[in-house]
């Protein structure tokens, strides 16, 4: 049964010059039903007519902070020209559905005036303002990073928002807010350890065959290759470069500064070792998908899960340590670890790892502390060779 007619909203669409076709589908009326409120709207006097239309310009600036106004994700449209330009054209240069929605629903936050990478259910009010995206400018977003800074928020990923929306979604150049990274996150010294490392694969090791060999290969290769979680799960077997019966080489498409990024990674040995067993694993049991690594559902979703399947296995191993970002961290223990193993090599690692410079790599990712330049001095002064020979993950511990 259709709802009752709002006839005063069907005045509003009318005053703001909505099509017949668009008026029927939002009101849900009859054709009839449309040309009978469309006399009595043109019956209306000059005045009627301005009074209507200024509070259907009102209700509309309301109603356009609605989230499927703002952006619907089943149709992947927008009733905002800028924000569906913004996102046509992320589209245009790659980006995934993911990040677009995500960017998206955090600069609704920012025009909302709460903290744009905030939780649903747990938002932090920055600012006391609406700002239509239309409206937005540079000052505006100056004025949101301030009040982000005041608080003591970061602000790294809302300047990138914003910056992004100016970009792509105004046609805007920013002169002011930049999306370079200020200082170090959370994630800047978070790393699994060696005896950290060990007890994850210990459990998951403990685990059915079937959960256990996705995982443990998956985790290895984000582990030994510095892959993000993204990438490693776009992943399919015909990324995998052979050389005779073992894989040697993969083709990972990557995030990197100026969009995706193809980079070909070369294996260390207990990498080639695992990816053969788990080959062989999977054409043992029939298993024929596409992708690489497969939990079942869609990229997206297999993101989901896999964060939900490392967080339990996270709180039976590691009970007292809180880890912020349960795939990324095997980016960062990798950086750690071959640093470690390297010398500090950054140019080599960074190559390893596909990162785009070795900036990024020392301000993000890898910096030794007090303990790493105490071993360090220690191996000078014994007279021992350091930095000239890769040492990889000891095959024997895991």
């Amino acid at each position: 049964m259709r709802p009752r007619i709002d006839r005063a909203s069907i005045f509003e669409m009318l005053a703001l010059g909505w099509n017949k076709k668009k008026i029927k589908k939002e009101g849900k009326i009859s054709e009839a039903t449309y040309f009978r409120i469309v006399n009595e709207f043109q019956r209306l006097s000059e005045e009627e007519r301005q009074r209507v239309l200024s509070e259907a310009e009102q209700d509309l600036t309301e109603r356009i902070f609605d989230k499927k106004a703002w952006f619907d994700t089943k149709t992947c449209k927008s009733r905002i020209d800028v924000i569906q330009r913004w996102y046509d054209i992320m589209t245009l240069r790659g980006v995934s559905a993911v990040v677009k929605r995500a960017k998206i629903r955090n600069f609704r936050n920012i025009c909302l005036g709460y903290a744009g990478n905030g939780c649903q259910n747990q938002k932090t009010r920055v600012i006391e303002w609406k700002i239509h995206p239309k409206d937005f400018t540079e000052d505006h977003g100056i004025r949101y990073v301030s009040a982000l800074k005041s608080l003591g928020i970061g602000d790294h990923m809302a300047r990138l928002t914003i910056r992004n929306f100016l970009l792509y979604g105004k046609g805007m150049v920013p002169t002011v807010i930049s999306g370079k990274k200020q200082g170090y996150g959370k994630m800047a010294k978070e790393y699994f350890t060696d005896l950290e490392v060990e007890r994850i694969f210990e459990y998951i090791e403990a685990l059915p065959e079937r959960e256990r060999m996705p995982l443990k290969a998956c985790l290895m290769f984000m582990l030994h290759s510095g892959t993000r979680v993204m990438a490693t799960l776009r992943l399919t077997e015909k990324d995998l470069i052979r050389e005779g019966s073992e894989v040697w080489q993969v083709h990972v498409v990557d995030k990197g500064k100026e969009g995706k990024k193809e980079k070909i990674k070369v294996l260390v040995s207990v990498l080639r070792k695992v990816l053969s067993e788990y080959l062989e694993w999977r054409k043992r049991h029939g298993i024929n998908d596409e992708r690489l690594f497969y939990f079942g559902y869609s990229i997206c979703k297999d993101s989901k899960i896999l964060n939900k399947k490392l967080k339990k296995i996270y709180a039976r191993t590691l009970p007292n340590r809180k880890i912020f970002q349960p795939c990324h961290i095997w980016r960062h223990t990798f950086a750690m670890h071959y640093l470690r193993k390297t010398g500090w090599n950054y140019d080599l690692v960074a190559e390893l790892g596909g990162w785009d410079d070795t900036k990024t790599l020392k301000d993000c990712y890898g910096k030794p502390d007090f303990k790493d330049i105490v071993q360090f001095l220690e191996k000078i002064e014994g007279g021992e060779k350091v930095g000239k020979k890769v040492v990889i993950w000891r095959e024997n511990r895991i």
